[in-house]
């Protein structure tokens, strides 16, 4: 899909330049007709054919429309020429004047603010100031590609916003997107030693988690930590509100992992969450979280994971803080072009987990992932979401490539019908009827013939006037 987007883009490209050089073509013409006609009772028909040929070309890429008029105006200066016409054309799309006479104000196309090279649309006015122009070409090939792959781009992503092709790759990114996150949220109360985040960007100081773009809610999560024998021995829950942190003294997450709690409540200070893991941020540019276990707790056998606090029976009632920044990964990549099983379970499949801890018969978590087809979770798209099954909302995306199919077939259908009409009504008009002209020849002889015997006929009756006067 990217790649036909991208395809689109480049196609856009070539059309404008196309548009831009048959522009030239007309403004030159223009002056040829212009010359050519400057002396009065001659029109330069073959001149006028020529531009006729590349209005049409112009009104197929970009639907674009051409006004004609004759102004008369009186000259002073010459007492021997008291008036002169000359003609007043225009070659308008959707209301800018891309030929003005025998002046182009040619579109321009700039690809600057995409690091994708998605390009944006300006027309160029007299002044020289560029203004956008993508939501005014509405018709022709042009229209088709930026009502395809969309006409406003975001300048902070460098995609374009809307078009069917951009709706559904953001559509198919979004379900990518959740179905990553949900997995990966379920899959994080798998037990094991170490826990490295996806990259972050966003202040882990300042930035309330809730805020940080990702798909984080409020609520609670549990961090637990489990013995060989698969025994919960530590547990405490971490709260989230809408002021909650990564990092910080107060209200973070880093504050209630590193606060001395006595978890198990065995008043043993030496045994609890805070005492068997460490919670850091790292300080590099590229930031992730990373959670691990002490060495001496990790030589015993220990395990440790993170679960959801759910509000409800349904697995989407939770904080979604794991699947979100990916703590413990069963998918890698964060969009549908990224998407991949993690690393370290592609290299060693037999280190996938059914449970939460390595105990045998433990299925607990692949029993979630089995009731993670009945659930509902959130997909969003340009700030608009949608709860649905994951299997609902992709079945949704096909829907909508169908409808959007169907309705370009049948306009397709009912365009062409129209100019195959009007193309017909065009050459009936412009070209030379054979059978007319067959017709026309025939009267005219005819009546060449009927001339020639009214001659003769008078011939004759003067030779017989003369010859009775003889």
């Amino acid at each position: 899909i990217y790649s036909m987007q991208k395809k689109l883009n480049e196609e856009l490209k070539v059309s404008i330049d196309e548009i831009n050089a048959k522009a030239h073509e007309i403004a030159n013409l223009n002056k040829a007709i212009s010359e050519a006609e400057s002396g009065g009772g001659y029109t330069a028909n073959d001149l006028r054919d020529k531009r006729n040929l590349l209005e049409r070309e112009v009104a197929r890429l970009a639907g674009a429309t051409p006004f004609t008029g004759n102004v008369e105006s009186n000259i002073t200066v010459d007492p021997s020429a008291t008036k002169t016409k000359t003609e007043n054309y225009v070659l308008n799309i959707n209301g800018f004047n891309i030929v003005d006479g025998v002046k182009v104000h040619p579109i321009t196309v700039d690809n600057s603010n995409s690091n994708d090279g998605f390009y944006d649309v300006y027309y160029v006015r007299q002044d020289a100031v560029k203004i956008p122009f993508a939501q005014e070409i509405k018709d022709g090939k042009v229209g088709a590609i930026l009502a395809l792959r969309g006409k406003s781009i975001n300048t902070s992503t460098g995609l374009p916003t809307d078009g069917i092709i951009q709706n559904v790759y953001s559509k198919i990114n979004a379900f990518a997107t959740g179905l990553i996150e949900s997995i990966n949220n379920i899959y994080a109360d798998v037990g094991v030693t170490n826990m490295v985040s996806n990259n972050i960007d966003f202040d882990p100081n300042k930035t309330p988690v809730v805020d940080s773009g990702k798909n984080i809610k409020t609520g609670s999560f549990y961090v637990k930590v489990y013995d060989t024998n698969g025994n919960i021995i530590a547990k405490r829950e971490i709260k989230i509100n809408p002021a909650t942190t990564l990092l910080g003294t107060t209200n973070s997450i880093e504050s209630q992992m590193k606060a001395n709690i006595d978890d198990n409540k065995d008043n043993n200070a030496t045994n609890d969450i805070d005492d068997m893991l460490q919670f850091s941020v790292s300080s590099t540019q590229t930031k992730n979280i990373q959670i691990s276990m002490l060495p001496e707790f990790k030589d015993k056998g220990y395990r440790f994971s993170i679960e959801d606090k759910l509000a409800t029976n349904e697995l989407n009632s939770g904080t979604n803080f794991a699947g979100a920044l990916g703590m413990n990964r069963f998918f890698d990549g964060q969009s549908a072009k990224d998407m991949d099983i993690t690393t370290y379970l592609k290299q060693d499949p037999t280190k996938l987990q059914a449970g939460r801890s390595e105990i045998l018969g433990d299925n607990t978590v692949a029993l979630n992932m089995v009731q993670h087809q009945y659930e509902k979770f959130d997909f969003s798209v340009n700030d608009v979401t949608t709860n649905s099954t994951t299997y609902g909302y992709f079945d949704s995306i096909t829907s909508y490539i169908g409808i959007q199919t169907q309705t370009a077939v049948s306009k397709n259908d009912t365009v062409t019908a129209k100019f195959n009409a009007v193309e017909k009504e065009y050459q009936s008009v412009t070209k030379v009827n054979i059978d007319e002209e067959l017709t026309n020849l025939i009267r005219y002889q005819t009546s060449y013939g009927a001339a020639a015997k009214v001659i003769q006929t008078v011939d004759q009756m003067m030779n017989t006037l003369l010859g009775l006067k003889q």
